[in-house]
């Protein structure tokens, strides 16, 4: 089995894989556990920055990639699984050799044998990151964006089941449901969609009408454009970047029988023949996916490039308003947590576009008003961190 969770863990790590993706391929091919390897690669992921200041507390001179990936295996095991410690140790000694590096077992051995001795750093940003996990950039933008509740969000624990739409689930939302695993497994596929509580609230407050036209400019794989769909006898123009996107897309408005129009085109481009034939555009743009990091903890093993997201959202968020109709609506989303990627990038979009202002459409469940928008919190929305802003066009809107 900890051959299976080194193999996911070190796609993650070194091949930059999406640990979802990996773990998946990784269940197919062999047969392992599924319910251990799936806590043990989430499990060390969620940690990785404790991990990491474990490994470098542990080791002077920093091993090779690939140790590293082992010794944070092994130390997940010893101070948040309920793996007694010689099992952890034994184990994890045993899959170094299994791995070809028998000659660094002794290392593995001692360095293990050690953890006991790392004590949690003094300060405040260094307790966190060791008691939640985060690193400690995310503890410092969330403090400063959240001063009142930055804890709450670095501590909360969303959940973690399925969100569907077509089926009732254990724990009704005012979009779905939440339903376990085991049991959707036992309906067809067409019976139910996956999507997430928050992807839906944001769907919804595109509030798109009957007879009008829509545009999804970042629509990949094409949850909130079947909704839309589904909701609203509309006609849906579902767009992204790359082919195999484009596909998803495709593919998810098929199971549910939707017809929507995909094209495959960069967002960041103007195509002059869609200025101003849009009642609704939506888009939903690339962003750092720290609202999401619960269930996607991978997303945190690097800090985002600020400057380049803000740039590329600004300028996909500028690109769309051309194509809103007088009277229209733009509403621009992520599932971020960060101000600088929400209304760090709509307010200064509002003060150079005069023709839009925002509209608080809330969600149906609790979320944060802020400057322009809405922003859903796990802390209180039951759901992860999705944010939106809904701005409407100058005009008679329909």
């Amino acid at each position: 089995m900890l051959k299976t969770v080194y193999r996911v863990l070190d796609k993650v790590y070194r091949g930059g894989a999406y640990v979802g993706i990996a773990l998946n391929e990784a269940l197919l091919e062999e047969s392992a556990d599924r319910a251990a390897v799936t806590q043990f690669v989430y499990g060390t992921l969620e940690h990785d920055a404790a991990l990491e200041y474990a490994v470098r507390s542990l080791c002077p001179k920093r091993p090779k990639p690939a140790i590293v990936t082992i010794l944070k295996l092994g130390l997940y095991q010893l101070y948040y699984s309920d793996t007694p410690d010689f099992a952890a140790v034994s184990g994890t000694v045993n899959l170094t050799k299994e791995l070809g590096k028998g000659g660094q077992a002794g290392f593995v051995n001692a360095v293990l044998k050690r953890y006991a001795s790392v004590k949690p750093p003094k300060s405040e940003e260094g307790k966190l990151m060791w008691y939640t996990g985060k690193p400690v950039w995310l503890i410092r933008a969330l403090k400063a964006d959240y001063p009142d509740c930055y804890r709450e969000l670095l501590y909360a624990r969303p959940e973690t089941r399925p969100h569907v739409r077509g089926v009732a689930g254990e724990r009704s939302t005012p979009y779905g449901a939440y339903a376990d695993a085991k049991v959707l497994k036992k309906l067809a596929p067409s019976a139910y969609v996956v999507q997430s509580l928050g992807s839906c609230a944001i769907a919804a407050a595109v509030e798109a009408e009957d007879g009008q036209s829509v545009l999804d400019l970042c629509a990949a794989p094409g949850g909130k454009s079947v909704w839309i769909a589904e909701h609203a006898d509309c006609r849906v123009t579902s767009c992204d970047l790359h082919p195999h996107r484009v596909e998803l897309i495709r593919k998810y408005a098929a199971k549910r029988n939707v017809e929507l129009e995909t094209i495959c085109l960069d967002a960041t481009i103007f195509r002059p023949e869609w200025e101003g034939k849009f009642d609704r555009v939506l888009c939903d743009v690339p962003c750092s996916g720290t609202g999401v990091s619960y269930s996607k903890p991978d997303v945190l093993l690097k800090e985002p490039d600020s400057a380049s997201l803000h740039a590329l959202q600004s300028a996909i968020l500028s690109t769309a308003a051309k194509y809103v109709k007088a009277g229209g609506r733009l509403v621009y989303s992520t599932c971020s947590m960060l101000r600088a990627e929400n209304d760090g990038v709509v307010v200064p979009f509002l003060k150079e576009h005069s023709e839009f202002s925002p509209s608080i459409v809330a969600p149906a469940v609790p979320a944060m008003r802020t400057e322009a928008g809405m922003q859903l919190l796990p802390d209180r929305s039951d759901t992860e961190g999705f944010y939106y802003a809904v701005l409407p066009r100058r005009g008679t809107e329909g």
